[in-house]
């Protein structure tokens, strides 16, 4: 029977002057949607100098880092139930006495970044005392306390920026944690707003 040579199934290295099988792919950019093909040198060679992070801007890594807690499933606030938005439209529109629909869909006309939380409001063994504590937040907090105080525990804990290889797993656990508990407390600014 006749075996195929690897020249004939894979596609040729994408690196210049490389005559050798494609057999590694490498993606193009961030959306993981057009890869390179390389032999095994140059990709071991383009994905040591390759940043998924690359040309983003701090917040858009932060939703990044969000989107990984749920493994990019699609999530739904709390109470819609992955109801659609003309659902919500037809729900804002109706006659509401006893203002249940604002309680579910977390309406409120404050849009105020400085408006202060108070930590002993929330018990320590709630959700979010817990994430409170975590978090290292004062008694009094603002939203715009909560983002800086995520944006430098982010650089302490992200594992690609720990250089200590002992502390690689630990730090892992970490941010696990830190983004966790940054979605609770923003989850709940935004409802209470």
């Amino acid at each position: 029977m006749y075996r195929k040579k690897e020249e004939e199934i894979f596609p040729k290295c994408d690196a210049p002057n490389c005559d050798k099988p494609g057999k590694c792919k490498a993606p193009k950019n961030n959306q993981l949607k057009e890869y390179y093909n390389f032999c095994e040198q140059h990709a071991a060679e383009y994905n040591k100098n390759w940043n998924y992070y690359a040309g983003m801007t701090q917040d858009e890594i932060e939703a990044e880092n969000i989107k990984d807690i749920y493994r990019r499933n699609p999530t739904w606030q709390f109470g819609i139930n992955g109801l659609n938005k003309d659902h919500i439209k037809s729900a804002n529109n109706a006659t509401d006495p006893l203002d249940i629909l604002n309680k579910i869909f977390g309406k409120s006309s404050s849009k105020n970044n400085n408006h202060t939380y108070e930590a002993k409001s929330f018990g320590k063994n709630t959700e979010i005392g817990k994430a409170i504590k975590f978090m290292k937040l004062p008694e009094e907090f603002t939203e715009d306390d909560l983002k800086k105080q995520y944006k430098k525990l982010v650089k302490l804990y992200h594992p690609d920026l720990t250089k200590d290889p002992n502390k690689q797993k630990a730090n892992e656990e970490k941010f696990k944690n830190l983004s966790h508990s940054y979605k609770v407390l923003t989850d709940y600014i935004k409802k209470h707003k």
